[in-house]
């Protein structure tokens, strides 16, 4: 191999769906990679812990960012007819700072579709997040704050609903937009 040529070398793995490969650069180890044919989505990450000159009784710690979602509300009116939710819109509040992104307290934004859907024979109201917001196996209102309430447009009086936070298992490939690695959370919420 010339100097300055680069190239990969498989190495042995024990997951044949997942190879990997030291990066030669001038016939040097410049690191490490893995290939895969899975698809993006489906990776959750790779943690390799290498304990040559290491203590016999090491302890690790490694933390990872919840996964972000796009969230997607389908808010459904219990009496058939013309809803008293039409002019409401979902928002959500960041409460506490010093998340990864380093926001403070601020309103998270929601789109409101501009059709009603049929799910499963009810009309529901759909507000899907601006941004793409975290999962938590078990949420925390110290940290976040969803409400559907009168966007100002409403009757006086009307009162806003606390939404509940959206669940890893109602997580899934969004296949309704163009980016087809991007997942979204649906909450069904029955008023």
């Amino acid at each position: 191999m010339a100097n300055g040529t680069v190239a990969a070398a498989a190495a042995a793995s024990g997951d044949a769906a997942a190879t990997s490969y030291r990066l030669l650069i001038a016939e040097r180890p410049a690191g490490d990679f893995y290939l895969s044919d899975e698809a993006v989505v489906r990776q959750w990450g790779v943690v390799e812990v290498f304990t040559k000159d290491i203590d016999n009784n090491p302890t690790f710690t490694i933390s990872f960012a919840s996964r972000g979602t796009v969230w997607r509300y389908y808010i459904f009116d219990q009496p058939p007819g013309p809803s008293s939710y039409s002019s409401y819109e979902v928002v959500g509040v960041r409460k506490r700072s010093g998340g990864a992104d380093g926001a403070s307290n601020s309103d998270i934004r929601f789109a409101k579709h501009p059709e009603t859907v049929t799910v499963n024979g009810r009309t529901a109201f759909v507000f899907e997040s601006r941004q793409t917001l975290p999962l938590a196996e078990v949420p925390n209102d110290d940290d976040y704050l969803f409400s559907f309430r009168p966007n100002g447009g409403s009757e006086r009086g009307g009162r806003p609903v606390k939404l509940p936070f959206a669940q890893p298992t109602g997580t899934k490939i969004d296949a309704t937009h163009e980016d087809a690695a991007r997942m979204c959370s649906e909450i069904f919420v029955y008023l």
